[in-house]
């Protein structure tokens, strides 16, 4: 083999290893960034978003980068082993992946011990076989594909003249805002039933209890209002997001603020988030 050739071989070997520290320092970044939510300084309503846009990534990168760092936060040893090559970037990131699913699915948090026991199962494998061998313990099946959906041309125009009404040209950012909103009532509804069925009845039908709840309707009025976009101000300018937006409480719920419309604006999550430290601090 020609010392050209050895020469080449040898600096690949080199910029592999300066990628994985590279890996692990935005890695550790991100951690902070998060945590500070600087994000949202700069106009962004998500660290995706923030990862996207400035960092350059694609979405799926973005995601599964963000899936890493969120298990390196949470596990120490998962930094030293992705550096040391036990780990891999695509395989950590997507057992979190796998395990929000499946919290999603069963409405709570999966034990911590459960996680330990997968990234050593998975330590060593490729992606591929790490993604298996996450499913089958969490039993998760891929039930539902992207092509199993088929949008008729009548329900493409609907989209569209929404999408006009709404000043909002990204299609896909549509359904996931109206997916998002279909989802939140979907829960509200199901809390209110829960509190209706565990709750006694007053004897006095004039006395009625203040819960959290916000009527739709009062929620529709506010999100219509603002325009669906934030409609926090950072640094003097209007955030204006159309991602995760929420109705938040001008005078938070737990200091004696109301469900009215002078009280309540829509707010992006991470501006919601920035809001809370703001308020309550970091505990």
């Amino acid at each position: 083999m020609k010392k050209t050739d050895l020469d080449l071989l040898e600096n690949t070997k080199k910029l592999v290893i300066k990628e994985k520290e590279y890996t692990l320092q935005i890695l550790k970044n991100l951690i902070e960034i998060e945590q500070k939510k600087l994000f949202v300084e700069l106009g962004f309503s998500s660290l995706h978003s923030y990862c996207v846009e400035v960092l350059g990534y694609a979405s799926s990168e973005a995601y599964l980068r963000i899936s890493a760092m969120r298990v390196m936060r949470e596990f120490k040893s998962v930094e030293d082993k992705l550096g040391n090559g036990k780990l891999s970037l695509t395989a950590v990131g997507e057992l979190q992946i796998q395990v929000n699913k499946k919290e999603k699915e069963l409405g709570k948090k999966i034990d911590k011990e459960v996680k330990v026991k997968l990234l050593q199962e998975i330590e060593g494998k490729s992606t591929r076989v790490a993604s298996k061998i996450v499913k089958a313990e969490l039993q998760i099946e891929d039930k539902i594909k992207p092509t199993d959906f088929v949008l008729s041309e009548a329900n493409i125009k609907k989209l569209k003249k929404l999408s006009a009404k709404m000043e909002i040209n990204d299609l896909n950012l549509l359904v996931q805002m109206l997916l998002d909103e279909k989802e939140d009532r979907l829960i509200e509804e199901k809390q209110v039933l829960q509190k209706a069925e565990t709750t006694p009845a007053l004897k006095d039908d004039s006395v009625k209890k203040i819960t959290r709840y916000i009527p739709l309707k009062v929620k529709r009025q506010v999100f219509i209002r603002a325009n669906y976009h934030c409609e926090n101000r950072v640094n003097g300018v209007r955030c204006s997001s159309k991602k995760y937006l929420n109705v938040d409480h001008i005078r938070p719920f737990s200091m004696g603020g109301v469900h009215t419309l002078q009280n309540l604006r829509v707010f992006c999550s991470a501006c919601n988030q920035r809001e809370r430290v703001k308020i309550f601090g970091t505990r």
